[in-house]
């Protein structure tokens, strides 16, 4: 990402990142609020009865979520929230 130090080959620091912190202590694990904004902007089919954060690991394929099937092939949904047509398309069977 242009302009952004430490993103596309610049010196600097990049972006948060959990894999990062693997294996450090103490575990880096966002605001409950910060998460949920982020996953029902960004994933508004994702479960809203498990925690946050780990269901925003869940919907970009980076973790498992006990009672729901993996997200391989996931996406963001950018377009306004009044566009969603209610389903998950990777159950839809988009990418």
């Amino acid at each position: 990402m242009p302009g952004v130090p430490g993103v596309g080959g610049r010196p600097g620091l990049a972006p948060p990142d959990p894999n990062a912190s693997c294996g450090l202590e103490p575990e880096f694990v966002p605001s409950e609020e910060v998460a949920l904004t982020t996953l029902r902007r960004l994933f508004p089919w994702a479960p809203g009865e498990t925690e946050a954060w780990k269901t925003l690991l869940w919907a970009n394929g980076r973790a498992d979520l006990p009672g729901q099937e993996r997200q391989t092939g996931w996406r963001r949904h950018c377009a306004p929230p009044s566009e969603w047509d209610g389903t998950n398309p990777r159950r839809a069977g988009s990418r």
